[in-house]
């Protein structure tokens, strides 16, 4: 269906005079060219004026049709592709970095007011790379997140399920670039975004991502090959943080 056809059926499906499709026309015109069209999973050949006037058929009258399209066009909101790459672009200096900044403006005794003073002694750089970023998620980006965060890769995982050969080999290049032997004290759980929360802590159930993550980082150890989180980071001075790319970060102490 090419769009000057779907363009005749949505103004016959919405019963519009030639008033309203004066209106109407160059803003689903302007909606699908400046916005819409870039959505990336319509079926193939399929673009934002077919798939809304599929929508659309699925109610019984004008009216129904009439109240859906209002919300389509004033409470809908799209977040495209570039704005979602933007927002990953932004996210380690508006959400993590000001995380950093205070943990290691609470090891030097100073203000985190001092941003300067602290970015540039080397506690701020020990505290940043012993931190830990794992994704939650196939859509949590987080090899984005790293490229425009300078963050290293042996501090970054695509999982919280972190096997014990790959711990080790994180372990050591963590010493070697602190200059001693240590372990990761902060966690960066990055996800990319949240909705009842349910996939991350049900209780009842005890299953969810966070469960998960909790149990791995505190079980306790009963063979030499078991994989827990405890040998990779060092409890008594963690802190996690839970990140949504395109919500708001939350905060948990341990």
């Amino acid at each position: 269906m090419n769009n000057i056809l779907a363009e005749k059926i949505l103004v016959k499906l919405m019963n519009w005079n030639q008033a309203e499709i004066d209106i109407e026309r160059p803003l689903i015109q302007a909606l699908a060219n400046l916005k819409y069209d870039e959505y990336q999973q319509y079926s193939t050949g399929m673009r934002f004026t077919e798939s809304l006037v599929n929508w659309l058929n699925q109610f019984e009258n004008a009216s129904e049709r009439n109240i859906a399209y209002k919300f389509i066009k004033e409470h809908l909101i799209f977040i495209s592709s570039e704005q979602i790459r933007h927002l990953i672009n932004i996210c380690f200096y508006e959400k993590i970095d000001p995380l950093l900044t205070v943990k290691a403006a609470e090891l030097m005794s100073v203000s985190h007011h001092l941003i300067t003073k602290i970015h540039k002694d080397q506690t701020y750089s020990h505290v940043k790379r012993k931190s830990l970023f794992l994704g939650l998620s196939d859509g949590a980006k987080i090899d984005q997140l790293r490229r425009s965060s300078n963050i290293d890769n042996e501090q970054i995982f695509s999982s919280y399920y972190i096997s014990k050969e790959k711990q080790n080999d994180m372990l050591e290049k963590l010493s070697e670039a602190i200059g001693q032997n240590s372990k990761f004290s902060s966690i960066y759980l990055i996800d990319d975004f949240t909705a009842s929360g349910l996939s991350y802590f049900r209780v009842d159930e005890e299953k969810g991502k966070i469960l998960k993550f909790l149990n791995l980082l505190y079980k306790v150890k009963e063979k030499e090959d078991d994989v827990v989180l405890g040998d990779l980071i060092d409890i008594k001075l963690l802190s996690v943080h839970t990140i949504f790319m395109w919500q708001q970060s939350l905060q948990l102490t341990i």
